[in-house]
């Protein structure tokens, strides 16, 4: 019999420096983590979902007592070979099998190997309080998001208390029976954009102008009151004369590489 009590420290990947514009996706996240046994992270390119991920993740792993989580588990990190217990071992075995046979949704249920990984992940998992963060961007190929869908209807079916955080890019739907949740981010606000920037960055604004000394004084310096809940940049739009002056004032790199900015 597999147990989990014994295993090793989780491998998550380090947290954000910053949480800004994202505290209330971050609480709707944790509060539904005791409601739902799937919650889904959606969003487009570079919005901050694995940020995001990451930042619950960690929250987690300091309060697991309180929110009543035993172990989490990052996929596909923890199959990447840092960890040599049965679980992350088993987990590697299973995206092994994925690998091995591109048409192995058509058959998984009566497929030798893949019965006796996700056997082995079942029964690890089956009384076990985990949470399991899955960067879906790995199954991005139609027969990889199959597998996916059925592994995860199967999952619920064969654990009791099993929680998972899937992180989806836009348009990708990875099918599972099971009641969910739902947080889907935009790209960030212009105020927002400048505060994560003016924290990150804090020498760029004191070099430029000594007035503007904290993050919060660079927002009143660059972001008009009435726009602070705009969003400085949408996909497909060109840059205007005034972003691209707040760019050029926050000493970014050129106005063509600067449209991920207020993505951060």
């Amino acid at each position: 019999t597999l147990s989990s009590g014994s295993s090793p420290s989780w491998i998550l990947p380090p947290p954000p420096q910053d949480i800004v514009g994202r505290e209330l996706d971050m609480y709707k996240i944790i509060s539904n983590l005791s409601q739902r046994r799937l919650i889904k992270i959606k969003g487009g390119r570079g919005v901050g979902k694995l940020a995001l991920a990451a930042a619950v993740a960690n929250y987690v792993s300091l309060r697991r007592r309180s929110l009543h989580i035993d172990e989490i588990i990052w996929l596909p990190l923890v199959a990447s070979g840092g960890r040599n217990d049965v679980i992350s071992a088993s987990f590697r075995d299973l995206f092994a099998v994925f690998l091995e046979d591109e048409g192995l949704a058509l058959h998984m249920s009566h497929d030798r190997k893949y019965k006796e990984v996700s056997g082995r992940i079942f029964e690890y998992l089956r009384e076990t309080k985990a949470l399991i963060v899955i960067e879906a961007r790995e199954f991005l190929v139609q027969n990889e998001k199959e597998k996916l869908s059925i592994f995860l209807n199967q999952l619920y079916r064969g654990t009791v208390h099993t929680r998972v955080l899937l992180v989806c890019q836009e348009g990708m739907d990875v099918k599972v029976r099971q009641v969910q949740s739902e947080v889907v981010l935009d790209t960030m606000a212009f105020g927002h954009t400048a505060m994560l920037f003016g924290r990150l960055c804090p020498h760029v604004s004191e070099r430029r102008d000594p007035t503007i000394g904290t993050p919060t004084q660079l927002v009143h310096a660059i972001v008009p009151k009435d726009k602070v809940e705009v969003k400085l940049h949408h996909k497909g739009e060109a840059l205007s004369k005034r972003k691209s002056a707040c760019l050029r004032l926050l000493e970014v790199v050129t106005p063509p590489k600067s449209t991920m900015l207020p993505r951060l």
